[in-house]
């Protein structure tokens, strides 16, 4: 997965492709403002690396369209992060928060992060052991799960009843910070 998710626009695309059933490089290079062809290079990355596959093919104009989706989530497990040097854990981190800021961004230039009353923003500071640690760290993998899980619902139920998705961010973040 670190190497699949080591270029900027690999992420970017796989993420697209998480949020929508399927995807052609030309959709994805319209809504990820990028060439065509450096869409499909880096989708036929993903494909190698097995966290997308091609899923069907249409002609267009004298063409084939091909279509992907997403095989697996843009999500580095903590076992590939112990196996990644401190520079690239540093990287991927920082590509992480840059999206967490601009989905804040957004919301607060676009007006929405306060347009719903029914939202959740916290912080929690905390001092713990390595026994709690651990603990807030399998709370975290947890919410994860159940995160992509209410997505795959809310999916199923929007093929059905052909309801507009709600565009919605949850990001969870757990670090250490230095002592004051």
């Amino acid at each position: 997965m670190h190497k699949a998710l080591s270029h900027e626009l690999r992420v970017e695309i796989l993420t697209f492709l998480t949020e929508h059933a399927m995807a052609s490089p030309v959709e994805m290079s319209k809504a990820l403002d990028a060439s065509i062809g450096t869409v499909s290079h880096h989708v036929k990355q993903l494909v190698k690396y097995g966290c997308a596959e091609e899923v069907e093919t249409r002609p267009r104009r004298g063409a084939v369209e091909h279509f992907y989706r997403a095989t697996s989530r843009p999500v580095i497990s903590n076992e590939e992060l112990t196996r990644m040097g401190r520079p690239a854990r540093h990287a991927f981190a920082g590509q992480v928060v840059e999206k967490v800021l601009t989905d804040l961004n957004m919301a607060f230039d676009g007006g929405t992060i306060d347009g719903r009353t029914d939202w959740h923003l916290t912080r929690v500071p905390m001092s713990l052991d390595a026994e709690g640690w651990e603990e807030l760290l399998a709370l975290h993998k947890r919410l994860l799960e159940e995160t992509y899980e209410v997505q795959a619902n809310s999916d199923e139920r929007r093929s059905k009843s052909g309801e507009e998705p709600i565009r919605a961010s949850s990001s969870q973040l757990c670090f250490e910070v230095p002592p004051r």
